[in-house]
């Protein structure tokens, strides 16, 4: 089949970001999934995001404050790691 891989998937995700993000700030794993070039699962880029963190030291990521701010489709992209909910992404 012709799926993309974890790689290539964890792959777009840092290029989208670095498309859209203005100097290392963070986005929501939302923003950044609704930008990118691969039509992917929220469970493909749960396992590319998690795949970022392990195999890239830059890669941040860290739930969202105010969670009364988050959207269902924010809550669904949210990815778990180290016992915590991470709702945004950034490269530090």
């Amino acid at each position: 089949d012709d799926m993309a891989s974890i790689e290539q998937i964890a792959a777009d995700i840092k290029n989208t970001y670095e498309r859209i993000a203005t100097g290392g700030e963070w986005l929501k794993m939302t923003e950044v999934a609704g930008n990118m070039g691969l039509d992917v699962s929220v469970d493909e880029f749960a396992q590319a995001v998690r795949h970022l963190v392990i195999n890239d030291p830059k890669t941040e990521v860290q739930p969202e404050i105010n969670q009364k701010t988050l959207t269902q489709m924010d809550r669904l992209y949210r990815v778990m790691w180290a016992g915590d909910h991470n709702d945004l992404i950034a490269w530090i």
